[in-house]
């Protein structure tokens, strides 16, 4: 799949700045945090306390996959973007820009005209007993397939959600003057953690 060429001249939607250096951020200081704990198991290691130096390694062995989501996060912040031109609109899509499961990332351009309406659902992902609501925004295109756009996710402390996901799919509506419809909403749980392999809800037809 060729990717779209960016285009200066055309209406550029990104992830807020606040929430893409918020990403970065934290995953850097958690990543310092994950390098400090490996290098301490090591270092015990060396000395010859294996004690200390095993809980060192275990603890690391369990935020692991915490890090590798939170650069999967960070990532996706950075890279996404729609450019809405006179006639298409330009997708770079990354993977792990929905918060559970799998998300093929999509770059191509997509002609306005392809377009049969934009979508959204709320979706209630369960982790280990914790409950995330998020609202996934999605096109429909004419020929059935689903791109999903992203979601706005919870602000933590404030009460509020994101809406990138939103100001997108409604600025594509607007400048591709289709309908938008809500669709039933969703719910989903994982075992465990392990949220990244929680197989979604299909996008209803």
């Amino acid at each position: 799949m060729n990717r779209p060429a960016p285009d200066a001249q055309s209406p550029d939607l990104r992830i807020v700045s606040g929430e893409r250096i918020r990403g970065q951020f934290l995953f850097v200081l958690f990543a310092g945090v994950l390098v400090s704990m490996i290098f301490s198991a090591i270092s015990y290691l060396r000395m010859g306390d294996p004690a200390a130096g095993s809980i060192f390694a275990g603890v690391a062995l369990v935020f692991l996959p915490l890090g590798l989501v939170m650069w999967r996060d960070a990532r996706a912040k950075f890279a996404w973007r729609i450019v809405l031109r006179a006639g298409s609109m330009a997708l770079f899509l990354p993977p792990g820009r929905v918060f559970a499961g799998v998300d093929d990332a999509v770059f191509e351009t997509v002609p306005y005209a392809n377009l049969k309406r934009v979508e959204w659902r709320d979706e209630v992902v369960t982790v280990a007993g914790i409950s995330v609501d998020t609202e996934v925004w999605a096109l429909r295109l004419k020929d059935g397939r689903i791109i999903i756009l992203g979601e706005n996710r919870p602000i933590p402390h404030s009460g509020q959600m994101t809406d990138d996901a939103s100001r997108a799919g409604k600025a594509i509506a607007a400048r591709a003057g289709v309908p938008v419809r809500r669709m039933p909403r969703v719910s989903a749980a994982a075992s465990g953690w392990r949220f990244w392999k929680i197989a979604r809800p299909a996008w209803p037809g």
